[in-house]
């Protein structure tokens, strides 16, 4: 797959918007179930923690999702050494970019991002299931596993950004 590499300089993401080919699916009936004014941030189930605040954990960084109205969203990956700044948000700047939609009465999801030691980007494909406060992220090459997000507020100008892909 061709890719572009955001501002960041080592972010890279599809470089045709064709590969978003089932944004088509999404509809507005979405909305009720995705809070698109919210981010969800990792949840570590071994410790019991966000995985922000984990100080068990040797990785530094932590997994976020940010969903916009037109059935886009990012994979944001926060260093949590670090403070926020709007551009951790800015899906021009950083993040994976992906779909989700509805098929067969789930939300599916079409994530591009590294897909292999490499740092290829390619498809990785899903599904999400929003209950209160809580999304849930099943991968469909590993159906056994979920993960576990939690909804955090932040202020509206790091959310401002659009999803333009």
């Amino acid at each position: 797959m061709k890719t572009i590499t955001l501002q960041n300089g080592r972010t890279k993401v599809p470089a045709k918007n064709n590969a978003y080919k089932n944004k088509m699916k999404s509809d507005n009936s979405l909305l009720k179930i995705v809070d698109i004014n919210v981010v969800y941030e990792k949840f570590n189930k071994h410790y019991n923690v966000l995985q922000r605040l984990d100080t068990n954990v040797e990785t530094k960084v932590y997994g976020v999702y940010r969903f916009y109205p037109n059935g886009k969203f990012n994979k944001f990956f926060i260093d949590k050494r670090d403070v926020f700044n709007k551009n951790d948000f800015n899906p021009r700047y950083n993040g994976y970019r992906g779909v989700y939609y509805w098929d067969k009465n789930q939300i599916r999801y079409d994530l591009f991002a590294e897909s292999n030691e490499l740092g290829w980007i390619g498809k990785l494909t899903g599904t999400f299931t929003f209950s209160g406060d809580t999304l849930y992220v099943k991968r469909d090459v590993d159906k056994t596993h979920i993960d576990i997000y939690i909804k955090r507020k932040l202020p509206p100008s790091y959310l401002d950004h659009k999803a333009d892909w």
